[in-house]
């Protein structure tokens, strides 16, 4: 087992070291992925005859590194070769990417991991851009965590059936947090069951179909004027929790709001009346 393993630059590792350890199992973290100078030296990885890896998380920085020093794709000038190089097995469970810079993140292999139940985007701040996930059968998580650029995360831009219905099929975690220019979210998620939502400023909309749903917490999400009316029909859901929404908590005022009658019928009900703004 190799939970963890950097890629050096003039010194240290270098991510080829991987190529013949396709009796890796469990999880491997590669960081230092800024390190990579193109397509054939990623490839050289083998990640995709590396059956047994069940989780796979790819981090451009090295551990340690400043996150929050300012950072330009113009820094990573291989990202692109280099995602489309770390193609993993198609069983493949769990992949988790970090501080991918560049604005899409679009490699060809993604639609290959049928396998793939959770997948995490964290700290990629300059992408608009995410691949299409909704065809994958078999994702039940989507978490999406600073990407402070990311307009849209469904497949509104494919040129896919305008038929969605089978779309986003399985998943039952939706986790959003600190993607501030977000303006939607795909509104057919019938096996939805857990949605969070923090410092989503820009959207203006929740998901009208969601039948399975059992918890939603939505936290400093300025630009949701109103709950939808679908809401009273969500049977399942048993907790809702608003925190410092300024119109949302208005309109969920107890007995008063002009939303209270779409919600009075969930059991557990927590509106945060606190103004004050984030850290």
């Amino acid at each position: 087992m190799l939970p963890r393993f950097p890629v050096g630059k003039e010194r240290g590792a270098k991510i080829s070291e991987l190529g013949d350890l396709n009796l890796l199992e469990g999880k491997l973290e590669i960081e230092g992925l800024k390190n990579v100078e193109g397509l054939s030296e990623a490839k050289s990885a083998n990640l995709i005859c590396k059956t047994n890896l069940s989780i796979l998380l790819l981090d451009w920085l090295d551990s340690g590194t400043n996150i929050w020093k300012q950072r330009t794709p113009e820094m990573f000038p291989y990202m692109e070769e280099v995602l489309e190089g770390l193609e993993p097995n198609p069983s493949l469970e769990i992949l988790k990417m970090h501080n991918y810079m560049g604005k899409t993140i679009s490699p060809s292999w993604m639609g290959n991991l049928r396998n793939l139940v959770e997948i995490v985007f964290w700290g990629c701040k300059k992408c608009e851009h995410i691949p299409p996930l909704g065809r994958l059968p078999s994702l039940r998580v989507i978490r999406l965590l600073s990407m402070h650029s990311l307009k849209y995360f469904h497949d509104d831009d494919t040129n896919m059936s305008a038929d969605n219905t089978d779309m986003f099929i399985c998943i039952q975690r939706l986790e959003i947090m600190w993607c501030r220019e977000l303006i939607s979210l795909p509104d057919n998620l019938p096996k939805l069951e857990d949605l969070e939502l923090n410092n989503c400023v820009k959207l203006i909309s929740l998901p009208c179909n969601l039948p399975s749903i059992r918890k939603m917490n939505i936290e400093y999400c300025d630009g949701l004027l109103c709950l939808p009316d679908e809401i009273q029909s969500f049977k399942d859901l048993n907790k809702l929790e608003i925190t410092r929404c300024k119109h949302l908590r208005k309109r969920c005022e107890r007995n008063t709001g002009e939303d209270w009658h779409k919600i009075s019928h969930i059991p557990n009900i927590n509106i945060d009346d606190d103004d004050d703004d984030p850290l």
